[in-house]
């Protein structure tokens, strides 16, 4: 790891969470854990502006079988075609 990555990265505020918790954060942020099917949590950041949701480590599951039509239903979605 660089140096500098480093020392930034050790003053970074970090606490650990469980699944099906709610956390009032600074700024009146709350977060909410949701249980994933795998061995973390999913994310809902909630704020006075909206909503944020991460899938956490679902955001990037797959089967490789499915790998082509997942890219291309994603993309289909994104694009509207």
């Amino acid at each position: 790891m660089i140096y500098g990555m480093k020392k930034r990265l050790s003053k970074i505020k970090h606490s650990f969470v469980e699944p099906d918790k709610s956390y009032q954060l600074d700024h009146g942020i709350q977060l909410e854990t949701l249980l994933s099917n795998d061995s973390g949590v999913a994310f809902i950041l909630k704020t006075k502006e909206g909503s944020i949701y991460h899938a956490g480590d679902l955001n990037d599951w797959y089967w490789e079988e499915n790998r082509k039509k997942i890219i291309g239903d994603s993309a289909r979605f994104i694009t509207g075609r």
